[in-house]
């Protein structure tokens, strides 16, 4: 398993994405990260109350400095997609 950290913005998509090269990997980095949490900031932004509700949503951004566990060993994961990215891969602009 590798640990990636969560940068300013990323959902969960843009993890599937950067680290698996495919967003077909959710159901495994939701079964991996069974406590993965949205960034309360972006929940307030469109008027949920952070404090109330601790729903998970997947197209909001996942709690900044948050580690993710990615499984280096999937079956999910396209190694002839991935390539080194060199900047910030995010959906969401908070």
């Amino acid at each position: 398993m590798k640990k990636v950290t969560v940068e300013r913005n990323q959902t969960i998509y843009d993890i599937a994405v950067t680290e698996y090269g495919t967003c077909e990997a959710l159901p495994e980095i939701i079964a991996d990260n069974p406590g993965l949490e949205n960034e309360e900031q972006a929940k307030i932004s469109l008027g949920i109350d952070a404090a109330k509700d601790k729903d998970f949503y997947f197209d909001l951004p996942l709690k900044r400095g948050s580690v993710v566990l990615i499984d280096t060993d999937s079956r999910s994961l396209k190694k002839n997609i991935i390539r080194e990215i060199d900047k910030e891969v995010t959906t969401f602009d908070l």
